[in-house]
């Protein structure tokens, strides 16, 4: 597991040299990988913001406006990453982000990808999952008709990479390393695709992550 854990490192070194380039072309006045909206980094940062500013006063509200120890412990078990991950799988095309939340869907699907990293998930079958995402995903909407996430296309990534780098152990999250891992493989070096196809070969066949991405 620890040499999975490194692999993973080696992907996050890979994408933060990636958003480290697209910020430092647009600074110089080139063109760059978002072509409209902020710089990679801003529009990570900005969706990382999101979750304790926007998200979890929905959450905390619906629980009367205090949250139990308990469910604070289950957010903090891969809760955020889980709703991120689904949510970037949803969004491919990102355009669907401009119509209504499959929220029935995203729920079921989350709900069972809890199940596999918590043994207390059914702390949250309560609603908080459904508040999680309708509270997300229109705050998404709002980010997106801004100057901030001004492309649609960059949705889908800005999420993979904040899943990334939020989950305290992608190795063992099946829904981050198929949702979010994989379909970043274009913007890692070979040498940790390959890495990856090898301890990962269970989650994802070897040619997703081996071939350079069409």
């Amino acid at each position: 597991m620890a040499y999975k854990g490194a692999c993973v490192d080696l992907a996050r070194i890979d994408l933060l040299k990636w958003m480290a380039d697209d910020n430092g072309t647009i600074q110089n006045g080139r063109s760059r990988s978002s072509e409209i909206g902020a710089p990679l980094v801003d529009q990570v940062r900005e969706v990382g913001q999101l979750l304790p500013e926007q998200v979890l006063t929905e959450i905390t509200k619906s629980c009367g406006g205090q949250l139990t120890q308990a469910i604070g412990k289950e957010l903090a078990n891969h809760f955020w990453c889980d709703v991120l991950a689904h949510l970037a799988r949803v969004l491919s095309p990102a355009e669907k982000l401009m119509g209504r939340a499959p929220v029935k869907a995203l729920e079921r699907e989350i709900t069972g990808s809890r199940a596999e990293v918590s043994k207390t998930a059914s702390l949250l079958d309560n609603g908080l999952t459904r508040t999680a995402v309708t509270a997300l995903w229109g705050q998404l909407q709002r980010l997106v008709t801004s100057a901030l996430l001004g492309n649609f296309s960059d949705v889908p990534d800005v999420l993979r990479i904040l899943t990334l780098l939020i989950c305290k152990s992608p190795e063992q999250h099946r829904a981050v390393v198929v949702h979010c891992l994989e379909p970043l493989k274009k913007r890692l070096l070979s040498t940790t695709r390959e890495e990856l196809a090898v301890v990962f070969h269970d989650w994802i066949p070897d040619v997703a992550l081996q071939r350079d991405g069409e």
